[in-house]
Formats: structure tokens, C-alpha cells, sequence
């Protein structure tokens, strides 16, 4: 019986758009809560971190875009989305068996849920952004990081359709 090689690849091996083969502090406080919660509200979160990455069209003049900008009109929504996540963390947070699971879902409930689940999916696209990751490769990617199946689509479909990745690998 032949011993294993001790130098066998992880999954965090072979994340490669995070550079340093560490996966963010930030993305691992999001992957345990991310099946609790509905795809619905998550998807909402993604569209907010998509369209803070693209930011506003500046070639078009919109007399609200200052009043965007600063956040006053969307402060009730935010709120909203905010509720409803903990609403819906809070009923699946015993669903959680490892202990740094359960770590990082009260850690997103007493910061904030809205807040840890935008700062985590703007490091995962900041990083994808960063490396000129295909949509493709980007799923690749996802898939590596072990997130929900439900999570790895809602992210691709809201990319490809908001064309972030414009880099074919060839």
C-alpha cells in the first residue's frame, strides 16, 4: 500500500483570482450563510454590488444622480433587504453545524448582514475584475470556492448579463 503524497492540491490551490491562494476574510464570512439565505434577496445584493462596480453612466446627465450618489433615495431600500436577510439568517442559523460557521453568521448579525454579504461579493468581483477572468472562468472559479450551486448561478447569469467580463482567453 502505496503512502499518499503529502503535497496534494486543495481547493484554495486552485482559486487562482484571489493571487495570494488565501481566500479573503471577507468571502469566507459570506460562504457558510450564503444557503440560508433566499435566492430572491441574495440576488439583490449581487445587483447592488454589480451596479456599485459599473458605477453610474457619467456621460448621461441625471439630475437624481447626486442625490444617488449619496444614497439618501435608496437608505429605506438598503433597509429593507437588510431586514430581510436577518429575518432570514436568523431562521436558518441553527441549520449551521461548524463552529466557525456559526462564527460567521453572528458575526453578520451583529455588523450587519447587508454589509458582510456586499463587502464579500465586491472582493469576489473586484478579484474576478482584477485577473480579466472570463464569465466561464469566473463560474470555474466560483465552483472552486464550494459556494451553493444556487449562489455560483445567481453570480454568473447577473455577470454575463451585465457584460463585466469582456476578456475571451484563448
Amino acid at each position: 500500500m502505496k503512502r499518499q503524497s503529502s503535497t496534494t492540491t486543495s481547493v484554495v490551490d486552485e482559486i487562482t483570482f484571489f493571487g495570494t491562494h488565501k481566500i479573503p476574510l471577507e468571502v469566507k464570512r459570506i460562504i457558510p450563510i450564503l444557503p440560508l439565505l433566499s435566492s430572491r434577496s441574495t440576488n439583490k445584493v449581487i445587483k447592488l454590488v454589480v451596479e456599485y462596480v459599473m458605477g453610474p453612466d457619467l456621460n448621461v446627465y441625471d439630475p437624481k444622480l447626486a442625490e444617488q450618489m449619496i444614497g439618501t433615495k435608496n437608505a429605506k431600500d438598503l433597509e429593507k433587504i437588510n431586514k430581510l436577510l436577518e429575518t432570514e439568517l436568523s431562521a436558518g442559523i441553527e441549520k449551521l453545524k461548524k463552529k466557525s460557521d456559526i462564527e460567521h453568521a453572528k458575526y453578520a448579525q451583529k455588523t450587519g448582514i447587508f454589509s458582510v454579504l456586499f463587502t464579500g461579493f465586491y472582493c469576489i468581483l473586484r478579484a474576478c475584475i482584477r485577473h480579466k477572468l472570463s464569465s466561464e472562468d469566473f463560474k470555474l472559479q466560483l465552483i472552486h470556492l464550494q459556494l451553493d450551486e444556487k449562489i455560483v448561478n445567481l453570480l454568473y447569469n447577473v455577470i454575463d448579463k451585465q457584460y463585466i467580463f469582456v476578456y475571451n482567453h484563448k
